[in-house]
């Protein structure tokens, strides 16, 4: 049995209702865990809750692991060190590497283009760059089939910029017209930049510039020493995974942790400007293809309901990040809807997007 737990007794949301879809949707998939906060700008927010099999007493506040939703994380410290003056979007990111250590990083069809890439290009998957985590190597080899598998590995920012260099192709050249390819890569550069400008390492950058600020004291980036532990255990096929040293390697591209109601006060904050001028990071919005159903905008992703998934009821887009374990983070500026939860479960990518499309129904 779901459990919905209201902030407020004025709320515009039907609780009895999202209660029973979380129910008929945790029962039909059969999930161990399913963590859904729901809320509107101005109003409190509804947290939602079946399973979470891997807490102690299955408590609605217990964390869980956000994949790729944790990239927000980084796009809203990359826009904050814009807003400070200590970068530009446009900025070559060869200006925050040593000298000569990015050399290679882009060789297309006979030419290094890595000289031309942006931040603003990493930011918005425009690069060109190959992607290390489900790109297929020269060898055959994909790195994500291996680590879901259970095969367990520490690897460095170096580690990364070294395969793309000698496993991988990128696929076009930096700001090719009309391109866009998704790649961890691109955050985990990400990261190497926010390092080289605060001079602190991700996990310490995530805390002092997001999760400190906003009070958020169940959200962070993984460590594997015991000391930022998810309740809830990565899932395959709904058994446990232990991967600790491949999710503290991927840092800022998706090894955050979080619980639905502290990424739903994230999303307020991000969205609505508390953390970053929103309006500024609005105004050079433009949305590409990358992989069904999601489209690529810079620093976030929207995720634009085709009309045959919902034909009695047209949703609105949702912007915001998600990630293949089952983590989702979105708003919708059209209505000023904000939904963040997990449905926990790495073998099913489509879940959380089938989730959302039927919580929207109801309101």
């Amino acid at each position: 049995m779901a459990r919905v737990l209201k902030d407020d007794a004025d709320m515009t949301l039907d609780t009895v209702r999202i209660q029973t879809c979380i129910d008929r949707f945790q029962k039909a998939q059969g999930l161990p865990d399913l963590q859904v906060s729901l809320g509107f700008s101005g109003q409190d927010d509804i947290h939602s809750f079946a399973g979470c099999a891997g807490a102690t007493s299955g408590d609605p506040d217990a964390g869980y692991f956000l994949a790729s939703a944790t990239k927000l994380f980084a796009s809203a410290m990359i826009f904050q060190l814009r807003d400070e003056g200590h970068l530009s979007l446009d900025d070559p990111i060869t200006a925050f590497f040593p000298e000569g250590a990015l050399d290679g990083l882009h060789f297309y069809k006979g030419q290094d283009y890595t000289a031309q890439i942006t931040v603003r290009q990493l930011l918005s998957h425009r690069a060109g760059l190959a992607d290390y985590f489900e790109q297929k190597r020269v060898d055959g080899s994909v790195f994500a089939e291996g680590m879901l598998q259970g095969q367990d590995k520490a690897w460095s920012l170096e580690d990364v910029i070294d395969a793309n260099k000698t496993s991988l192709t990128p696929l076009f050249p930096p700001g090719a017209a009309g391109k866009a390819s998704y790649t961890d890569t691109g955050f985990q550069l990400l990261g190497g930049i926010i390092k080289a400008v605060t001079g602190q390492d991700e996990a310490t950058v995530v805390q002092t510039r997001i999760a400190g600020p906003l009070g958020l004291t169940s959200t962070g980036l993984f460590r594997r020493d015991g000391s930022t532990v998810p309740a809830l255990p990565l899932r395959m096929n709904k058994a446990p995974l232990s991967i600790p040293a491949a999710l503290e390697s991927t840092r800022l591209d998706g090894g955050g942790y979080s619980t639905s109601a502290e990424m739903l006060r994230f999303l307020k904050a991000f969205y609505e400007g508390a953390l970053f001028d929103i309006a500024r990071v609005m105004q050079v919005q433009e949305y590409r293809r990358i992989f069904f159903p999601l489209r690529n905008g810079t620093g976030m992703m929207m995720f634009h309901t085709p009309w045959y998934f919902s034909p009695f009821k047209r949703q609105p887009d949702l912007l915001g990040h998600s990630g293949i374990s089952g983590a989702f983070a979105y708003h919708a500026p059209s209505t000023g809807l904000y939904i963040s939860g997990t449905t926990n479960e790495l073998a099913k990518r489509s879940l959380p997007y089938q989730l959302m499309i039927r919580l929207m129904s109801l309101l």
